[in-house]
Protein backbone atom coordinates (compact mmCIF):
# COMPACT_ATOMS: atom_id res chain seq x y z
CA UNK A 1 0.00 0.00 0.00
CA UNK A 2 1.17 3.51 -0.85
CA UNK A 3 0.17 6.39 1.41
CA UNK A 4 0.98 9.85 -0.02
CA UNK A 5 2.14 12.05 2.82
CA UNK A 6 0.48 15.45 2.74
CA UNK A 7 -0.38 16.77 6.20
CA UNK A 8 1.76 13.94 7.54
CA UNK A 9 4.94 14.97 5.75
CA UNK A 10 7.74 15.93 8.13
CA UNK A 11 11.56 15.70 8.35
CA UNK A 12 12.76 12.27 9.39
CA UNK A 13 14.71 13.63 12.35
CA UNK A 14 11.51 15.18 13.74
CA UNK A 15 9.56 11.98 13.05
CA UNK A 16 12.13 9.90 14.91
CA UNK A 17 11.97 12.27 17.88
CA UNK A 18 8.16 12.27 17.80
CA UNK A 19 7.97 8.50 17.98
CA UNK A 20 10.30 8.48 20.97
CA UNK A 21 13.41 6.98 19.47
CA UNK A 22 16.96 8.02 18.76
CA UNK A 23 18.96 6.81 15.81
CA UNK A 24 22.32 7.25 14.15
CA UNK A 25 21.75 9.48 11.16
CA UNK A 26 24.20 9.95 8.32
CA UNK A 27 23.62 12.42 5.55
CA UNK A 28 21.13 15.23 5.16
CA UNK A 29 17.67 15.25 6.70
CA UNK A 30 14.73 14.78 4.33
CA UNK A 31 10.94 14.81 4.44
CA UNK A 32 9.77 11.84 2.33
CA UNK A 33 6.56 12.21 0.33
CA UNK A 34 5.35 8.62 0.62
CA UNK A 35 4.86 5.94 3.27
CA UNK A 36 4.86 2.45 1.72
CA UNK A 37 3.97 -0.90 3.31
CA UNK A 38 4.79 -3.15 0.34
CA UNK A 39 8.51 -3.41 -0.43
CA UNK A 40 7.74 -4.10 -4.11
CA UNK A 41 6.19 -0.64 -4.46
CA UNK A 42 9.08 1.29 -2.93
CA UNK A 43 10.58 4.16 -4.92
CA UNK A 44 13.71 6.10 -4.08
CA UNK A 45 13.25 8.30 -1.02
CA UNK A 46 10.20 6.51 0.45
CA UNK A 47 9.65 5.46 4.06
CA UNK A 48 9.12 1.71 4.34
CA UNK A 49 6.78 0.61 7.14
CA UNK A 50 7.35 -2.99 8.21
CA UNK A 51 3.97 -4.27 9.38
CA UNK A 52 3.20 -7.52 11.16
CA UNK A 53 0.39 -9.25 9.28
CA UNK A 54 -0.11 -12.46 7.38
CA UNK A 55 3.44 -11.83 6.19
CA UNK A 56 6.08 -10.18 8.36
CA UNK A 57 7.15 -6.94 6.69
CA UNK A 58 10.46 -7.00 8.55
CA UNK A 59 11.58 -9.85 6.29
CA UNK A 60 11.33 -7.58 3.24
CA UNK A 61 13.33 -4.64 4.60
CA UNK A 62 16.41 -5.52 2.56
CA UNK A 63 14.32 -5.51 -0.62
CA UNK A 64 12.95 -2.08 0.35
CA UNK A 65 16.51 -0.84 0.84
CA UNK A 66 17.57 -2.13 -2.58
CA UNK A 67 14.67 -0.28 -4.19
CA UNK A 68 15.75 3.00 -2.58
CA UNK A 69 13.90 3.34 0.74
CA UNK A 70 15.23 6.25 2.82
CA UNK A 71 14.43 4.69 6.20
CA UNK A 72 12.37 1.98 7.88
CA UNK A 73 9.74 2.17 10.62
CA UNK A 74 9.90 -1.18 12.39
CA UNK A 75 9.47 -2.99 15.69
CA UNK A 76 12.93 -4.53 15.53
CA UNK A 77 16.21 -4.09 13.70
CA UNK A 78 16.27 -5.72 10.27
CA UNK A 79 18.98 -6.79 7.84
CA UNK A 80 18.68 -3.49 5.98
CA UNK A 81 21.53 -1.03 6.46
CA UNK A 82 19.48 2.16 6.24
CA UNK A 83 18.28 4.11 9.30
CA UNK A 84 15.51 2.54 11.41
CA UNK A 85 12.88 4.27 13.51
CA UNK A 86 12.23 1.55 16.08
CA UNK A 87 8.85 1.55 17.79
CA UNK A 88 7.15 -0.80 20.25
CA UNK A 89 3.94 -1.19 18.23
CA UNK A 90 3.78 0.09 14.66
CA UNK A 91 0.00 0.80 14.45
CA UNK A 92 0.12 2.83 17.68
CA UNK A 93 3.19 4.71 16.45
CA UNK A 94 1.47 5.63 13.19
CA UNK A 95 -1.56 6.86 15.14
CA UNK A 96 0.76 9.01 17.24
CA UNK A 97 2.17 10.43 14.00
CA UNK A 98 -1.36 11.13 12.76
CA UNK A 99 -2.28 12.90 15.99
CA UNK A 100 0.76 15.16 15.79
CA UNK A 101 -0.02 15.96 12.15
CA UNK A 102 -3.54 17.13 13.08
CA UNK A 103 -2.39 19.42 15.88
CA UNK A 104 -2.97 23.02 14.95
CA UNK A 105 -5.00 22.16 11.85
CA UNK A 106 -8.33 23.95 11.71
CA UNK A 107 -10.36 21.46 9.65
CA UNK A 108 -13.73 20.19 10.91
CA UNK A 109 -13.22 16.61 12.12
CA UNK A 110 -16.20 14.25 11.95
CA UNK A 111 -15.98 10.68 13.28
CA UNK A 112 -18.54 7.93 12.64
CA UNK A 113 -18.94 4.62 14.42
CA UNK A 114 -21.67 2.02 14.97
CA UNK A 115 -22.30 -1.69 14.54
CA UNK A 116 -23.49 -1.39 10.94
CA UNK A 117 -23.85 1.44 8.46
CA UNK A 118 -20.56 3.18 9.28
CA UNK A 119 -19.26 3.20 5.73
CA UNK A 120 -22.62 4.15 4.21
CA UNK A 121 -23.03 7.05 6.64
CA UNK A 122 -19.44 8.15 6.13
CA UNK A 123 -19.85 8.18 2.36
CA UNK A 124 -23.16 10.06 2.51
CA UNK A 125 -21.78 12.66 4.92
CA UNK A 126 -18.68 13.19 2.80
CA UNK A 127 -20.68 13.52 -0.41
CA UNK A 128 -22.85 16.18 1.21
CA UNK A 129 -19.98 18.12 2.75
CA UNK A 130 -18.15 18.19 -0.59
CA UNK A 131 -20.79 20.71 -1.70
CA UNK A 132 -19.67 23.21 0.93
CA UNK A 133 -16.14 22.26 2.08
CA UNK A 134 -12.88 20.89 0.71
CA UNK A 135 -13.47 17.41 2.10
CA UNK A 136 -11.20 14.43 2.78
CA UNK A 137 -12.55 11.04 3.87
CA UNK A 138 -11.24 7.65 4.86
CA UNK A 139 -11.17 5.29 1.89
CA UNK A 140 -13.21 2.09 1.87
CA UNK A 141 -13.30 0.61 5.36
CA UNK A 142 -10.11 2.24 6.65
CA UNK A 143 -11.50 2.29 10.19
CA UNK A 144 -8.93 0.65 12.47
CA UNK A 145 -5.75 2.05 13.97
CA UNK A 146 -3.81 1.71 10.70
CA UNK A 147 -6.66 2.84 8.49
CA UNK A 148 -7.40 6.00 10.48
CA UNK A 149 -3.68 6.84 10.56
CA UNK A 150 -3.31 6.39 6.80
CA UNK A 151 -6.40 8.53 6.19
CA UNK A 152 -5.07 11.37 8.33
CA UNK A 153 -1.49 11.27 7.03
CA UNK A 154 -2.72 11.46 3.42
CA UNK A 155 -5.07 14.40 4.09
CA UNK A 156 -4.34 17.43 1.85
CA UNK A 157 -3.17 20.46 3.76
CA UNK A 158 -6.04 22.63 2.52
CA UNK A 159 -8.72 20.23 3.79
CA UNK A 160 -11.66 21.95 5.49
CA UNK A 161 -13.67 18.86 6.54
CA UNK A 162 -12.27 15.45 7.51
CA UNK A 163 -14.72 12.52 7.68
CA UNK A 164 -13.43 9.37 9.37
CA UNK A 165 -14.88 5.96 10.16
CA UNK A 166 -14.01 4.34 13.52
CA UNK A 167 -14.24 0.57 13.86
CA UNK A 168 -13.40 -1.78 16.69
CA UNK A 169 -13.19 -5.42 17.78
CA UNK A 170 -12.38 -4.87 21.45
CA UNK A 171 -13.01 -2.42 24.27
CA UNK A 172 -10.63 0.55 24.22
CA UNK A 173 -10.02 0.69 20.47
CA UNK A 174 -12.44 3.53 19.72
CA UNK A 175 -11.16 5.44 22.75
CA UNK A 176 -7.65 5.29 21.28
CA UNK A 177 -8.86 6.57 17.91
CA UNK A 178 -10.97 9.34 19.43
CA UNK A 179 -8.18 10.58 21.68
CA UNK A 180 -5.85 10.73 18.67
CA UNK A 181 -8.24 12.53 16.29
CA UNK A 182 -10.23 14.61 18.83
CA UNK A 183 -13.40 14.81 16.70
CA UNK A 184 -15.43 18.02 16.56
CA UNK A 185 -18.60 16.06 15.72
CA UNK A 186 -19.43 12.36 16.15
CA UNK A 187 -22.13 10.01 14.87
CA UNK A 188 -23.08 6.63 16.37
CA UNK A 189 -25.22 4.88 13.76
CA UNK A 190 -26.62 2.05 15.92
CA UNK A 191 -25.85 -0.74 18.39
CA UNK A 192 -26.05 -4.24 16.96
CA UNK A 193 -24.57 -7.68 17.53
CA UNK A 194 -21.33 -7.38 15.55
CA UNK A 195 -18.36 -8.39 17.76
CA UNK A 196 -20.63 -9.66 20.52
CA UNK A 197 -18.38 -12.72 20.68
CA UNK A 198 -15.55 -10.47 21.87
CA UNK A 199 -17.53 -8.08 24.06
CA UNK A 200 -20.23 -10.36 25.47
CA UNK A 201 -23.38 -8.23 25.25
CA UNK A 202 -25.05 -5.37 23.41
CA UNK A 203 -24.61 -3.30 26.56
CA UNK A 204 -20.85 -3.80 26.34
CA UNK A 205 -20.92 -2.97 22.62
CA UNK A 206 -22.80 0.27 23.39
CA UNK A 207 -20.24 1.16 26.04
CA UNK A 208 -17.41 0.59 23.57
CA UNK A 209 -19.11 2.74 20.92
CA UNK A 210 -19.60 5.55 23.46
CA UNK A 211 -15.83 5.71 23.81
CA UNK A 212 -15.95 8.02 20.81
CA UNK A 213 -16.78 10.79 23.30
CA UNK A 214 -13.48 10.43 25.16
CA UNK A 215 -11.49 12.54 22.72
CA UNK A 216 -14.19 15.18 22.26
CA UNK A 217 -14.98 18.40 24.07
CA UNK A 218 -17.94 18.17 26.44
CA UNK A 219 -20.05 20.47 24.29
CA UNK A 220 -19.12 18.78 20.97
CA UNK A 221 -22.17 17.64 18.96
CA UNK A 222 -23.11 13.95 18.95
CA UNK A 223 -25.72 12.45 16.60
CA UNK A 224 -27.40 9.20 17.70
CA UNK A 225 -30.47 7.17 16.62
CA UNK A 226 -33.57 8.25 18.54
CA UNK A 227 -34.84 4.69 18.94
CA UNK A 228 -31.84 3.02 20.63
CA UNK A 229 -32.28 2.73 24.44
CA UNK A 230 -28.65 1.72 24.93
CA UNK A 231 -27.64 5.20 23.74
CA UNK A 232 -30.16 7.05 25.90
CA UNK A 233 -27.37 7.97 28.43
CA UNK A 234 -25.87 10.11 25.65
CA UNK A 235 -29.03 12.25 25.58
CA UNK A 236 -27.92 13.94 28.78
CA UNK A 237 -25.19 15.69 26.79
CA UNK A 238 -26.22 19.23 26.02
CA UNK A 239 -25.06 18.80 22.43
CA UNK A 240 -26.70 15.46 21.62
CA UNK A 241 -28.99 15.25 18.59
CA UNK A 242 -31.37 12.34 17.94
CA UNK A 243 -32.11 11.11 14.43
CA UNK A 244 -34.72 8.77 12.94
CA UNK A 245 -34.50 7.28 9.45
CA UNK A 246 -36.46 8.99 6.71
CA UNK A 247 -39.88 7.50 6.08
CA UNK A 248 -40.72 6.80 2.44
CA UNK A 249 -43.49 9.41 2.64
CA UNK A 250 -41.02 12.06 3.83
CA UNK A 251 -38.64 11.38 0.96
CA UNK A 252 -41.44 11.33 -1.59
CA UNK A 253 -42.65 14.66 -0.20
CA UNK A 254 -39.20 16.06 -0.92
CA UNK A 255 -39.31 14.70 -4.46
CA UNK A 256 -36.88 11.87 -3.66
CA UNK A 257 -37.29 8.25 -4.77
CA UNK A 258 -36.89 6.28 -1.50
CA UNK A 259 -34.05 3.73 -1.52
CA UNK A 260 -35.16 0.17 -0.77
CA UNK A 261 -32.36 -0.42 1.72
CA UNK A 262 -32.87 0.75 5.34
CA UNK A 263 -29.10 1.26 5.71
CA UNK A 264 -29.18 3.77 2.87
CA UNK A 265 -32.06 5.61 4.55
CA UNK A 266 -30.13 5.81 7.81
CA UNK A 267 -27.05 7.13 5.98
CA UNK A 268 -29.12 9.78 4.22
CA UNK A 269 -30.84 10.71 7.48
CA UNK A 270 -27.63 11.21 9.46
CA UNK A 271 -25.99 13.17 6.64
CA UNK A 272 -29.07 15.39 6.21
CA UNK A 273 -29.19 16.08 9.97
CA UNK A 274 -25.48 16.90 9.95
CA UNK A 275 -25.88 19.26 7.00
CA UNK A 276 -28.80 21.06 8.64
CA UNK A 277 -26.79 21.44 11.87
CA UNK A 278 -23.87 22.94 9.94
CA UNK A 279 -26.18 25.46 8.31
CA UNK A 280 -26.08 24.16 4.75
CA UNK A 281 -28.96 25.85 2.95
CA UNK A 282 -32.14 23.84 2.50
CA UNK A 283 -32.19 24.02 -1.30
CA UNK A 284 -28.72 22.50 -1.48
CA UNK A 285 -29.67 19.81 1.05
CA UNK A 286 -32.70 18.81 -1.01
CA UNK A 287 -30.74 18.74 -4.26
CA UNK A 288 -28.05 16.58 -2.65
CA UNK A 289 -30.66 14.24 -1.16
CA UNK A 290 -32.25 13.64 -4.56
CA UNK A 291 -28.92 12.58 -6.07
CA UNK A 292 -27.54 10.70 -3.07
CA UNK A 293 -30.62 8.47 -2.85
CA UNK A 294 -29.82 7.17 -6.34
CA UNK A 295 -26.33 5.95 -5.49
CA UNK A 296 -26.15 3.08 -2.96
CA UNK A 297 -22.79 2.92 -1.22
CA UNK A 298 -21.92 -0.68 -0.55
CA UNK A 299 -24.51 -3.11 -1.84
CA UNK A 300 -24.00 -3.43 -5.59
CA UNK A 301 -26.82 -4.67 -7.78
CA UNK A 302 -25.59 -5.82 -11.18
CA UNK A 303 -27.70 -7.05 -14.07
CA UNK A 304 -25.75 -9.47 -16.26
CA UNK A 305 -27.28 -11.36 -19.15
CA UNK A 306 -30.63 -11.73 -17.42
CA UNK A 307 -29.24 -12.48 -13.91
CA UNK A 308 -29.68 -10.02 -11.04
CA UNK A 309 -26.60 -10.19 -8.80
CA UNK A 310 -26.71 -8.45 -5.41
CA UNK A 311 -23.11 -8.26 -4.28
CA UNK A 312 -23.16 -7.49 -0.55
CA UNK A 313 -20.17 -9.70 0.18
CA UNK A 314 -18.11 -7.11 2.03
CA UNK A 315 -19.19 -8.04 5.56
CA UNK A 316 -22.07 -9.44 7.61
CA UNK A 317 -23.82 -9.09 10.94
CA UNK A 318 -27.32 -10.31 11.89
CA UNK A 319 -28.85 -6.89 11.20
CA UNK A 320 -27.15 -6.40 7.84
CA UNK A 321 -28.01 -9.92 6.66
CA UNK A 322 -31.69 -9.35 7.49
CA UNK A 323 -31.59 -6.09 5.52
CA UNK A 324 -29.91 -7.82 2.56
CA UNK A 325 -32.46 -10.63 2.56
CA UNK A 326 -35.30 -8.11 2.65
CA UNK A 327 -33.71 -6.44 -0.38
CA UNK A 328 -33.51 -9.80 -2.18
CA UNK A 329 -37.21 -10.39 -1.51
CA UNK A 330 -38.04 -7.20 -3.43
CA UNK A 331 -36.27 -8.35 -6.60
CA UNK A 332 -38.00 -9.72 -9.63
CA UNK A 333 -36.72 -13.12 -10.67
CA UNK A 334 -37.65 -16.68 -11.50
CA UNK A 335 -35.83 -17.78 -8.36
CA UNK A 336 -34.45 -15.79 -5.46
CA UNK A 337 -31.20 -17.43 -4.32
CA UNK A 338 -29.57 -16.42 -1.02
CA UNK A 339 -25.87 -17.31 -0.88
CA UNK A 340 -24.78 -16.79 2.72
CA UNK A 341 -21.62 -17.49 4.67
CA UNK A 342 -20.84 -17.45 8.37
CA UNK A 343 -21.21 -14.27 10.38
CA UNK A 344 -18.00 -14.14 12.41
CA UNK A 345 -17.27 -12.87 15.94
CA UNK A 346 -20.67 -13.81 17.37
CA UNK A 347 -19.26 -16.00 20.14
CA UNK A 348 -21.02 -18.96 21.71
CA UNK A 349 -24.43 -17.75 20.52
CA UNK A 350 -23.39 -17.95 16.86
CA UNK A 351 -25.64 -20.99 16.17
CA UNK A 352 -28.63 -19.09 17.60
CA UNK A 353 -28.05 -16.09 15.34
CA UNK A 354 -27.47 -18.26 12.27
CA UNK A 355 -30.63 -20.25 12.94
CA UNK A 356 -32.64 -17.01 13.16
CA UNK A 357 -31.09 -15.68 9.95
CA UNK A 358 -31.92 -18.93 8.16
CA UNK A 359 -35.56 -18.70 9.27
CA UNK A 360 -35.67 -15.19 7.80
CA UNK A 361 -34.06 -16.48 4.60
CA UNK A 362 -36.94 -18.95 4.28
CA UNK A 363 -39.30 -15.97 4.07
CA UNK A 364 -37.25 -14.06 1.52
CA UNK A 365 -35.61 -16.65 -0.75
CA UNK A 366 -36.56 -19.73 -2.74
CA UNK A 367 -33.12 -21.34 -2.40
CA UNK A 368 -30.40 -21.08 0.25
CA UNK A 369 -26.71 -21.81 -0.27
CA UNK A 370 -24.72 -21.62 3.00
CA UNK A 371 -21.02 -22.16 3.72
CA UNK A 372 -19.40 -22.15 7.15
CA UNK A 373 -19.34 -23.91 10.49
CA UNK A 374 -22.97 -23.32 11.46
CA UNK A 375 -24.47 -25.65 8.83
CA UNK A 376 -26.65 -27.60 11.28
CA UNK A 377 -28.15 -24.44 12.79
CA UNK A 378 -28.80 -22.99 9.33
CA UNK A 379 -30.45 -26.18 8.08
CA UNK A 380 -32.79 -26.37 11.07
CA UNK A 381 -33.64 -22.68 10.83
CA UNK A 382 -34.35 -22.69 7.10
CA UNK A 383 -36.38 -25.91 7.09
CA UNK A 384 -38.16 -24.91 10.29
CA UNK A 385 -39.04 -21.63 8.59
CA UNK A 386 -40.75 -23.45 5.74
CA UNK A 387 -38.03 -23.82 3.11
CA UNK A 388 -37.99 -27.18 1.34
CA UNK A 389 -35.14 -29.53 2.24
CA UNK A 390 -34.01 -29.85 -1.36
CA UNK A 391 -33.72 -26.05 -1.57
CA UNK A 392 -31.08 -25.87 1.20
CA UNK A 393 -27.46 -26.49 0.14
CA UNK A 394 -24.69 -26.62 2.77
CA UNK A 395 -20.92 -26.39 2.29
CA UNK A 396 -17.77 -26.11 4.36
CA UNK A 397 -16.13 -23.36 2.30
CA UNK A 398 -16.78 -20.64 -0.25
CA UNK A 399 -14.84 -22.65 -2.83
CA UNK A 400 -17.16 -25.64 -2.42
CA UNK A 401 -20.22 -23.40 -2.60
CA UNK A 402 -18.89 -21.74 -5.75
CA UNK A 403 -18.43 -25.05 -7.57
CA UNK A 404 -22.07 -25.94 -6.87
CA UNK A 405 -23.51 -22.46 -7.44
CA UNK A 406 -22.09 -21.66 -10.89
CA UNK A 407 -23.92 -24.43 -12.80
CA UNK A 408 -27.05 -23.92 -10.65
CA UNK A 409 -27.72 -20.26 -11.46
CA UNK A 410 -29.63 -19.61 -14.68
CA UNK A 411 -31.04 -16.67 -16.60
CA UNK A 412 -33.88 -14.99 -14.72
CA UNK A 413 -32.49 -15.68 -11.22
CA UNK A 414 -31.83 -13.06 -8.54
CA UNK A 415 -28.77 -13.95 -6.42
CA UNK A 416 -27.60 -12.40 -3.14
CA UNK A 417 -24.03 -13.00 -1.90
CA UNK A 418 -23.49 -12.06 1.77
CA UNK A 419 -21.00 -13.16 4.47
CA UNK A 420 -18.36 -11.85 6.83
CA UNK A 421 -15.30 -10.54 5.02
CA UNK A 422 -13.07 -13.39 6.16
CA UNK A 423 -15.32 -16.00 4.53
CA UNK A 424 -14.39 -15.05 0.97
CA UNK A 425 -17.91 -14.50 -0.37
CA UNK A 426 -16.61 -11.97 -2.89
CA UNK A 427 -15.09 -14.83 -4.88
CA UNK A 428 -18.59 -16.15 -5.59
CA UNK A 429 -19.80 -12.77 -6.85
CA UNK A 430 -16.72 -12.41 -9.03
CA UNK A 431 -17.18 -15.90 -10.45
CA UNK A 432 -20.83 -15.21 -11.33
CA UNK A 433 -19.94 -11.94 -13.03
CA UNK A 434 -17.21 -13.68 -15.02
CA UNK A 435 -19.46 -16.55 -16.06
CA UNK A 436 -22.46 -14.55 -17.23
CA UNK A 437 -20.37 -11.79 -18.80
CA UNK A 438 -19.07 -14.39 -21.27
CA UNK A 439 -22.32 -16.19 -22.01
Amino acid sequence: MIIPLHIGQMPLSRLAKLLGNTWEWEGGDTAPKRLVTDSREIERGDIFCALQGKRDGHLFARQAEERGARCIIAERKTEACIPHILVKHTPFALLQWARASLEGHSCLKIAITGSIGKTTTKEKCASLLENAFRTHKSQGNFNNCLGVSFSVLSMPKDTEALVLEFGMNQEGEIARLSQAVCPDIAIITNIGFAHIGNLGSREAIAKAKREILLGMKKDAPLFIPANEPLLFPCRSRSASHTVLPFEDEELEGLGVVPPKDIGEKWGLSFAYALGAFLGIEDALLRKWLTEAAKTPVRRKTVYIQGVTLIDDSYNASPESVVAALDFLALQEGARKIAVLGSMLELGRDAPLYHRAIARHAALCADVLFFFGEEKDAVASGAIGGGMKRDAVFLFDSAEEAKRALLPFVRVGDAVLCKASHGMGASSLSEALVKKFSHE
